[in-house]
């Protein structure tokens, strides 16, 4: 596993190298902007790593590399490493710990204390999402904090609904601490706001495709029994994966099918309208009360579509082709592991 960047060599200039080179010191410019780039290098290998489902990284390694031509220079940054999922410690985590025991050793037991303490400043809104903070809560999985990040994830956002630049530090680390929990927690925290038009069920959608988090017993439910808005919000998932098929899944996806036919339903209002010069002509009225031509797909004033889905976005009809492409492959794979 690999993540690469390339920058432009005029991060560094010949002024630091040639100072450092005189008084034979270290420059501490040079040095500053290069551990910039190296910590960007080890966060995007952790993000790649996470989307992989793992929670270590093994052998992990920054390279630089020089590109030149046509008189110019770039440098490539390249971390690499083995994607591995390591088993946590159960002292880590105090609900998995069995009463009674005989010894625990001083690890975990600092471990437990410091997983203790992370919750509870959390929970009273006081703790600093640190690196060091960010790291224990990723590796140790404390899920008993997602519900508090998803919370400070919609206020990552300014008044425009636009990411501020601590906001996005925030949405990377958050990324990875999702990604990095047991599918089930992490499903159980990301389902429960994914039925909603705002930036943290953008958040939850994200996470769900990326870290293949596909719940069809979750979405089913939300869709038969959210809100209209909400079950748009939900049905954006569709696109999402689980991370491995049987042939359990087939059944289950089929079932889905229907229900999204039924959850649907046209919202434009057809009635006639008068002409200006006599007679009148059907037309269908959108939500925002325009009325269009009946030849018209979609609303000329909101964009909105006759079921009340923006372009761009999954509606009933290619969550449906999804489902059913889908269908068409496990049953042939499945026939061919069969045969």
């Amino acid at each position: 596993m690999s993540a690469q960047f390339v920058i432009g060599t005029g991060l560094f200039t010949d002024f630091f190298s040639g100072w450092t080179d005189f008084f034979g010191t270290h420059s501490h410019s040079y040095q500053t902007k290069l551990d910039r780039i190296n910590k960007e290098a080890l966060e995007r290998i952790q993000f790649k790593a996470a989307a992989l489902g793992a929670n270590a990284v093994l052998g992990l390694r920054v390279d630089h590399d020089e590109i030149a031509g046509s008189g110019k220079s770039m440098l490539m940054v390249t971390g690499s490493g083995t994607a591995v999922k390591v088993k946590p410690r159960s002292a880590s985590d105090p609900s998995q710990q069995v009463t009674g025991a005989s010894s625990i050793t001083a690890e975990d037991l600092r471990s437990i204390l410091e997983r203790n303490r992370l919750i509870a400043r959390g929970k009273a809104g006081t703790l600093e999402f640190t690196e060091p903070a960010w790291n224990f809560l990723t590796e140790n999985q404390v899920y008993e904090l997602g519900e508090v990040i998803l919370a400070r994830v919609a206020n990552s956002v300014n008044q425009h609904g636009q990411l501020t630049e601590t906001g996005e530090e925030f949405i990377r680390r958050a990324q990875t601490f999702f990604l990095s929990l047991p599918a089930e927690e992490s499903k159980r925290l990301l389902y429960a706001v994914l039925a909603d038009d705002s930036h943290v069920a953008r958040f939850a959608r994200e996470i769900v495709r990326r870290g293949h988090l596909l719940d069809i017993a979750r979405l089913t439910e939300l869709l038969e029994t959210a809100t209209p808005d909400a079950r748009k919000s939900a049905l954006q998932v569709v696109g999402a994966d689980l991370p491995v098929y049987t042939v359990d899944d087939k059944p289950e996806l089929e079932r889905l099918l229907p229900v999204i036919r039924s959850s649907f339903l046209e919202e434009a209002q057809y009635l006639r309208k008068d002409k200006l010069l006599g007679g009148s002509k059907e037309v269908w009225k959108c939500r925002c009360d325009s009325a269009m031509d009946l030849k018209e797909e979609r609303c000329s004033n909101c964009t909105r579509d006759k079921f009340g889905f923006f372009p761009n976005v999954v509606t009933p009809a290619t969550a449906g082709q999804m489902l059913t492409d889908r269908i068409a492959v496990l049953k042939k794979v499945l026939a061919l592991d069969q045969a």
